[in-house]
């Protein structure tokens, strides 16, 4: 039996819903009122007979007892009123009795007990008229079907910790036009980045989405870097939603040489646009971190085209005010600072604040923060402020132990596992000798982080505990707080065991504008050169040339930013060890490429090993004996990293195997179980033709790689793309995109009952009732 959540629902949402269902049930319009001073009357029908009124009552936490203790309060109202028929709608649970007992408060207003309408009449009434819950899409989305569907579906890469996290979320959440207006844009373009400023609402939007989309039967897929991993997951016949967080850095921009980070997002985005709907891929950025990305690469600039900018600049005041509302009527707020955020107004305050912001809400209405004494002053000083409310909790409220754990988690990926998080934590303290209190202090720590300074989700397949800081607000915080100590980098460099842990800590060095002030970072400075040394012997020492070459690109940016002679040296025997892996031809181009690219902006420094390594790479390309067509992208990368034009002899004997490559073609064919079009690449070595692509994504990645090839050597090669883009265009053809379910109909709760200011002092009045 489908069970559907009343407690999601504010009583506006409430009084909305039950004005649904009785314009069904009578046949007829009705009127809906503001909350608040409503002189009795919620909803109103005029019909030949007389007036029916409709009361509201949201005590979804009360006994039977309470809801009649304040229906009769009610009955001086109704004699007034004096309608033909006086009904009552109620989340609280009644029985046949307590029915008797309202209807005797109420007398001949009541004309039978069917006019008392309790929770399990309410449930029931939605069980039967399905198209009235898909109005209400909060009721929609929380519904046990609906929530069975969503989570068997969530089974990739922690997107099951996501939705349950989504769904707990939901009821705070306010329906706007811009929810609207960005599923409008993912209807016609499939693909929507939300952008904006840092606590505005991006993510919140997204989860939005997402459990829309879920709940109309796409499967939600999270994206948390690797788009390998996106596109096999990738099925063009199956409905799929697909949503990366703050995909461009969820603090700043970091461009890493040779990062095609920009070009994968844009190829996958081209990838959804193509599957006719089935597919729908939902992104979110900090608006600046996009401008830095778009001044730096051309593929991020055409990201524009997608790009839908939310602002609370203009944003209406009664947006703001439901906001603060549903985060207050959903909290553990007790009666006390209920009153104080009425008297005074001082909820105007807030939302007419110049800072507000929806993540500064969610902070301040959690459960440390919504029951403190000077909750209200607090809350005004915090916007004032914002960053406040993190440094009075680091400072203040917190133990060197669980200070410690925020302090690691700014050299950690967000979402680590706990026990990695306790390796590093233990390391931090290699001087205790008493594991197993270490231990105990650990696991006290996360309670006290937990819901406030960070997350702990447990995923429902595997039962990994992943740990990350609550949001970016916090992460803000922290990176800025741990460069105010040169002695607390210095504890973070001893941590450090990879090439990731030594990228995370530099960029927030870097990005909080401490490069130019190295002097003031001595020994931070040593010892991250120290821990550079200590990364790059381990991984000559284990033969990992792959994680050498991305140290090494690391240590050329580093060395090109502060100039110290150390930083130098070390890298430069890093680079002759790459060397000659190049000269004896152990080397795959395209891992090589980024490492030329970085060089190449930073030959002044490191002038000898870039002619070196262009002289030898260049040698090899050059001579090598290409196999298959595509392989001369190798030769338009390099060109393109270096700078260096290959001429004479060399270009002419390209362009002439090149002719031959063109000749031979490439072979197609569709594959009769999948429909999947496989590739067939001509093999000039043996003259005979190689499977070398088996699905949609290859076919589509060997024609982008032809067309560049194609515009570099100035050739044409029509003969194969023309076949190419046919076959492309076939699939898309057949590919038909399943219908959706039945969706619910938008309705703007904002424009029905917040005109006025009135309106919204009637709405913070209505907050009396939510502890009845």
């Amino acid at each position: 039996m489908v069970d559907y959540d009343l407690e999601c629902l504010s009583p506006q949402e409430f009084e909305l819903l039950i004005c649904d269902i009785f314009q069904k049930k009578l046949d007829a319009t009705l009127e809906t009122f503001k909350s608040g001073r409503d002189k009795g009357i919620d909803i109103r029908g005029c019909f030949k007979s007389g007036t029916t009124i409709i009361q509201c009552k949201h005590y979804f936490k009360s006994s039977a007892s309470t809801l009649k203790s304040h229906l009769k309060k009610e009955v001086k109202k109704v004699e007034i009123i004096s309608p033909n028929r006086y009904i009552i709608a109620a989340s609280t649970e009644l029985n046949p009795n307590d029915k008797s007992e309202i209807k005797g408060i109420f007398g001949s207003y009541c004309q039978n007990e069917q006019d008392i309408f309790g929770r399990e009449d309410i449930l029931n009434f939605l069980r039967e008229n399905e198209d009235i819950v898909k109005k209400h899409p909060k009721l929609w989305f929380t519904s046990s079907t609906v929530l069975e569907i969503i989570l068997n579906k969530a089974i990739y890469n922690q997107t099951d910790i996501d939705i349950e996290n989504f769904i707990d979320f939901l009821p705070k959440m306010v329906i706007t036009d811009e929810f609207h207006e960005v599923d409008e844009i993912l209807k016609e373009e499939h693909v929507c980045i939300i952008s904006g400023q840092p606590g505005i609402g991006k993510s919140t939007l997204m989860k939005g989405l997402v459990i829309k989309y879920s709940a109309n039967g796409y499967q939600p897929i999270k994206i948390s870097g690797d788009f390998k991993d996106a596109y096999s997951l990738l099925k063009r016949d199956k409905k799929q939603i697909f949503y990366y967080d703050d995909f461009l850095g969820s603090t700043y921009y970091t461009e890493g040489p040779g990062d095609n980070k920009e070009k994968s997002i844009e190829s996958f985005i081209m990838a959804v646009k193509r599957s006719k709907g089935n597919t729908i891929f939902i992104l979110t950025t900090r608006d600046y971190v996009l401008n830095q990305a778009q001044q730096k690469s051309d593929v991020a600039e055409r990201f524009g085209h997608f790009e839908h900018i939310i602002s609370f600049n203009d944003a209406e005041k009664k947006i703001k005010a439901q906001i603060l509302y549903n985060h207050l009527w959903h909290s553990e707020i007790e009666d006390e600072n209920i009153n104080k955020i009425i008297e005074d107004k001082n909820y105007l305050k807030i939302i007419s604040h110049r800072n507000f912001n929806p993540r500064i809400i969610e902070s301040m209405t959690n459960l440390t923060e919504i029951n403190r004494a000077d909750f209200v002053d607090t809350f005004l000083s915090v916007l004032d402020n914002p960053e406040e409310i993190w440094n009075k909790v680091y400072t203040s409220s917190l133990s060197d132990y669980s200070r410690t754990i925020l302090v690691i988690l700014t050299i950690l990926d967000n979402n680590t596992s706990k026990n990695s998080v306790f390796e590093y934590y233990h390391e931090y303290y290699h001087n205790e000798t008493d594991v197993v209190k270490l231990k105990r202090e650990f696991d006290l720590s996360l309670k006290e982080l937990d819901g406030s300074l960070i997350t702990l989700t447990k995923s429902v397949l595997t039962g990994d505990i992943k740990i990350g800081y609550k949001n970016p607000s916090v992460e803000d915080f922290m990176n800025k707080k741990i460069v105010e100590s040169d002695l607390l980098l210095c504890h973070l460099c001893n941590l450090i065991n990879g090439i990731r842990e030594l990228e995370k800590i530099w960029n927030v060095f870097k990005n909080q504008n401490k490069v130019d002030q190295i002097e003031r970072y001595p020994n931070f400075i040593e010892q991250y050169f120290e821990a550079n040394k200590r990364i790059g012997n381990k991984y000559i020492d284990e033969k990992d040339t792959a994680k050498l070459d991305k140290l090494t690109i690391h240590l050329v940016s580093v060395s090109g930013q502060i100039n110290e002679e150390k930083y130098i040296e070390y890298t430069n025997c890093l680079l002759e060890i790459l060397l000659k892996e190049v000269e004896v031809d152990k080397f795959y181009f395209r891992r090589i490429n980024p490492l030329l690219s970085i060089l190449t902006e930073n030959k002044n420094i490191f002038f000898s090993s870039w002619n070196d390594f262009v002289s030898a790479i260049k040698k090899r390309l050059l001579s090598k004996e290409f196999t298959y067509l595509s392989e001369y992208i190798q030769i338009v990368e390099f060109s393109n990293a270096t700078g260096v034009e290959i001429q004479g002899n060399d270009w002419d004997k390209l362009i002439s195997d090149l002719d031959i490559f063109i000749e031979g073609g490439i072979e197609i064919e569709i594959n009769q179980e999948d429909r999947e079009p496989r590739y067939y690449e001509y093999n000039l070595k043996y003259d005979c033709y190689d499977h070398n692509g088996s699905d949609i994504n290859d076919l589509e990645n060997i024609k982008e790689e032809i067309e560049t090839i194609a515009e570099f050597f100035k050739i044409d090669i029509d003969s194969i793309l023309g076949e190419i883009s046919s076959v492309i265009d076939g699939y898309y053809d057949n590919c038909e995109s399943e219908p959706d379910e039945d969706e619910y109909k938008y309705q703007n709760l904002q424009d029905q009952y917040l005109e006025e200011e009135i309106g919204i002092q009637d709405l913070f009045e209505g907050l009396r009732e939510k502890n009845q």
